[in-house]
């Protein structure tokens, strides 16, 4: 039986790649950084490339925000305005609260039924801060994001030291993101629950089976979580 739910933040709660692009056009201002959509793609390609390092392992978070405002303003030469830029976008990304269509209504109805848990990679500081701005933070009783627990997903620490702060045996723990390799093979790691939103239908490479696999969020309210 299903007794707590962890939920990852971006793109599962909040649509990362709209998110990053409201804050690039506020950084590149702020930096000023001359910017046109194909800045912005050029951007885009250097952010993928450098989560998907992260995801292998090959990167940290703090990595990934140092290198990506390196190289994207070596690629438009605008080296110097590198460290202007990081803090621009960190701090614009800070405000950025565009949902995952349905997001808000379904963790306010899941929240009426379990303990909610956001489990995150990236910056504590900046998650509290979203979660705040789109006034879902109520409905959380604890917020895990990997800077503050010192492993990032998919490394099973984060897991192991999440379930050590919830007191719930792992498999009482439903894990619920977007992220194959992150959440749902991570979890898998520690024996949790996993429940993987695929809204892309992406193929699953990785021999691992989620217990739940859903398109959209809303149907995480037709799963019998609680009554197994």
């Amino acid at each position: 039986m299903i007794k707590a739910i962890f939920m990852d933040i971006d793109d599962t709660i909040f649509d990362f790649s709209l998110c990053v692009r409201g804050a690039f056009w506020e950084a590149c201002a702020a930096a000023k950084i001359t910017a046109a959509e194909e800045t912005y793609q050029a951007f885009c390609r250097i952010d993928a490339a450098l989560w998907d390092m992260q995801k292998a392992g090959r990167l940290t978070v703090d990595d990934v925000v140092r290198v990506r405002a390196s190289r994207f303003t070596e690629a438009v030469n605008a080296s110097a305005q590198a460290a202007a830029f990081q803090q621009a976008f960190q701090r614009a990304l800070s405000a950025q609260t565009v949902f995952v269509q349905n997001a808000s209504s379904v963790i306010r109805s899941l929240s009426g039924r379990f303990p909610l848990y956001a489990a995150s990679n990236g910056m504590l500081d900046m998650q509290l801060s979203r979660l705040k701005s789109a006034e879902l933070l109520l409905y959380f009783s604890d917020v895990f994001v990997s800077d503050e627990i010192g492993f990032e997903k998919p490394d099973g620490r984060f897991f192991t030291e999440c379930l050590n702060r919830v007191h719930f045996r792992p498999e009482e723990v439903l894990m619920v993101g977007d992220s194959l390799q992150s959440d749902i093979v991570g979890a898998a790691k520690t024996g949790l629950k996993s429940c993987w939103l695929n809204t892309a239908k992406r193929p699953n490479p990785s021999g691992m089976v989620p217990d739940y696999e859903i398109r959209e969020l809303p149907e995480l309210l037709t799963l019998h979580m609680d009554d197994e």
